[in-house]
């Protein structure tokens, strides 16, 4: 199932200066991460020593693996941005800082974000996987472009969380409405 949104594009008007310290600490350790190993256009790999942790998604709450979600999409272009980062600060509001840090702790051991959406669907069950996409689909197109490695990452999540055709084509519709700021153009 492939998702079209052509003529979308999200603004929040939510900036760093309004993010509380933790996520401002989780920006920067997602900054080193991505800057200390991209390859392949964006995609990060586990190293040696990450591998022989073990099991990725022991502790894993269904409210870590939406956050993991997130920050897989967030990091999937190899940059974080502040309205990506301001996406997640809605939607966790920093609730529990332990989900947070787990769900950081899991990506970083994964290390490739196309990897962990096998971690996060088995955690999530189908209300979980619907509000998970629909914030998936927000922080791809925080930017305003839906491309690329995001693009691929979002149809990896639509394939495996197996979510009804109706409910995909009405968040699509509902997303283009939302930024589609042309009625506002003179």
């Amino acid at each position: 199932m492939r998702i079209t949104l052509a003529a979308v594009g999200g603004q929040l008007a939510t900036g760093p200066s309004q993010l509380p310290e933790r996520i401002d600490r989780v920006r920067a350790a997602l900054c080193q991460h991505i800057g200390g190993a991209i390859h392949n256009e964006g995609e990060t790999f586990m190293s040696f020593f990450d591998k022989l942790r073990g099991n990725t998604a022991s502790n894993l709450s269904p409210h870590s693996a939406m956050l993991l979600a997130c920050i897989t999409m967030i990091a999937a272009d190899g940059h974080v941005d502040d309205d990506e980062m301001a996406i997640i600060h809605r939607i966790d509001a920093g609730e529990s800082p332990a989900n947070f840090n787990e769900a950081v702790r899991v990506w970083k051991q994964v290390g490739r974000s196309l990897d962990c959406v096998a971690v996060v669907t088995p955690m999530l069950n189908p209300a979980q996987r619907r509000f998970t996409l629909a914030n998936l689909v927000d922080i791809a197109m925080a930017d305003g472009n839906l491309e690329g490695a995001e693009m691929q990452l979002l149809e990896e999540y639509l394939a495996a969380f197996e979510l009804d055709e109706a409910f995909v084509n009405a968040l699509a519709e509902v997303i283009a409405i939302k930024n589609d700021r042309s009625p506002f153009l003179s």
